[in-house]
């Protein structure tokens, strides 16, 4: 017997069927989204085993239609899994489920029925097996070759005609185990997101003529009491890295004006696959980037030109290290085109606790506004304080609502970030324990704001005069 004889198994038995019920044929869970074409639920009669093979003992598959061929080939990982790549462009990264499910009638394939046992005796062409229907051709490890011929859909609509080459039968195969192998170049692309969550790691959005804002995982020592309203992981907690090194974030704000959109982001169809020239798709110099990682996927993803399809935005997308141009809804794109770092970071300037402070001194160019403030502490863990403004006592309660006016320092909105070259209206420093400082330095920007200037660091907020004057009355 041939080793393709070994393979065509003329009859598998069912035993023991209980009349009324059938087998419910039941598909792996897709790891990766693609939509299949949609059909009943179905269920498998008695059938003949054609092909009992691996997928693991596959060496190449070919699929040919009208004399035109293509071939796939999978590549076994270090645990056993398959990695299935197109020959003619082993660059272009494959849905895996996809190809699973492409590939699977090539080594694992049954029949409802036989219709004839000996296609000798009817003419082909009748049942759409002709030279120019579809082949699948699969290579073994062990040498050994399979090709299947595949015809036309049956009249009841849910089968279709199949012969196996060494066989000399037409089998009825159910519509459903040969759904996946159309599947054109296109489709069986990969377009698999990282998740936009808080389980991820690192985020980076490049925007022509905007600030970088790029996120990421920092560890969390001492934050530990504001897990209430940030996330804290096992890795640490989001921080910002650029354009503010270590500015807190807002989180519930992460989370609704970037994060949240961004979750219904999805590649939609192929614009064009590996296109020479990007200018058409606005993705030569793209005007947004966006770079993720989270839960082991990383991705960077390019943002091109928009455009109206039936009065719905579309924008042109790929992913930075593939050739491919995607199309996909623009309303979740936007997230990241229109983020503002405003919306992003905690507003409050110098949100320290009382109890971590030792004291706060003030210089200014005007003298009135030379303040010393110290909170002379009482024994550890207490909350006793014994202050002094200009080393005259002051009553601990005036003291603390002053205090509150300077930890409500917050960013009332964003600037273009400047070099000063003027003196600054005055500086606040915080004294804090273990030989830490915090420096704010105010400059004067228009009649109702200030420049704050954070460590030496270029002005990117502004803050209300008329808090800040609220406070220097107080004092005085």
């Amino acid at each position: 017997m041939s080793k393709n004889q070994k393979r065509i198994i003329s009859l598998s038995v069912i035993i023991a069927m209980i009349a009324g019920l059938g087998g419910a044929y039941i598909w792996q869970q897709r790891q990766e989204p693609y939509s299949p074409p949609p059909g009943d639920e179905i269920t498998i009669p008695p059938s003949l085993v054609l092909i009992s093979g691996q997928e693991t003992e596959l060496t190449n598959v070919t699929f040919t239609r009208g004399g035109e061929s293509y071939t796939i080939i999978p590549y076994p990982g270090s645990g056993g899994e398959i990695t299935w790549q197109w020959e003619a462009h082993p660059d272009f990264v494959l849905n895996q489920q996809a190809m699973r499910d492409k590939t699977r009638p090539a080594w694992a394939l049954n029949a409802s029925s036989q219709l004839f046992e000996n296609a000798s005796e009817v003419n082909l062409a009748d049942f759409g097996l002709t030279t120019e229907s579809t082949f699948i051709t699969s290579t073994f490890s062990d040498g050994s070759v399979m090709r299947i011929h595949i015809g036309e859909q049956s009249l009841d609509l849910r089968h279709t005609h199949v012969m196996i080459d060494g066989s000399p039968a037409i089998y009825l195969v159910h519509n459903h185990l040969l759904q996946h192998i159309g599947f054109t170049l296109e489709e069986s692309l990969c377009r698999r997101l990282p998740f936009f969550t808080f389980d991820l790691h690192y985020l980076r959005i490049s925007r022509y003529g905007q600030p970088t804002i790029e996120l990421g995982m920092e560890e969390a020592v001492g934050m530990e009491a504001f897990a209430e309203f940030m996330p804290i992981s096992e890795h640490g907690v989001l921080t910002m890295r650029q354009p503010i090194p270590m500015r807190p974030l807002h989180h519930p704000n992460l989370l609704t004006e970037l994060l949240d959109p961004l979750t219904f982001l999805e590649l939609g169809e192929v614009a064009a696959i590996a296109p020479v020239d990007l200018i058409p798709f606005g993705l030569a110099n793209p005007a947004t980037e966006l770079e993720i990682h989270s839960l082991g996927l990383e991705a960077t993803l390019l943002f091109g030109d928009t455009f109206l399809q039936d009065g719905v935005p579309y924008i042109y997308m790929k992913f930075h290290d593939r050739p491919h141009v995607f199309v996909a809804p623009h309303q979740p794109a936007a997230a990241a085109e229109n983020i503002r770092l405003f919306t992003i970071i905690d507003r409050h300037i110098a949100l320290h606790n009382i109890l971590d402070v030792l004291e706060i001194t003030i210089t200014s160019t005007d003298p009135v506004r030379n303040i010393e403030m110290a909170i002379n502490h009482g024994e550890p863990e207490s909350f006793e304080i014994s202050p002094t403004i200009n080393g005259q006592p002051t009553d601990p309660d005036h003291f603390r609502s002053l205090y509150i006016y300077l930890i409500g320092i917050s960013a009332d909105n964003e600037i273009q970030p400047f070099t000063p070259d003027s003196t600054p209206a005055f500086a606040i420093t915080f004294h804090k324990t273990e030989n830490l400082t915090q420096t704010l330095t105010f400059f004067n920007y228009d009649p109702n704001f200030y420049a704050i200037s954070v460590d030496g660091e270029d002005p990117w907020f502004v803050t209300s005069r008329l808090r800040l004057d609220s406070f220097f009355q107080a004092v005085n």
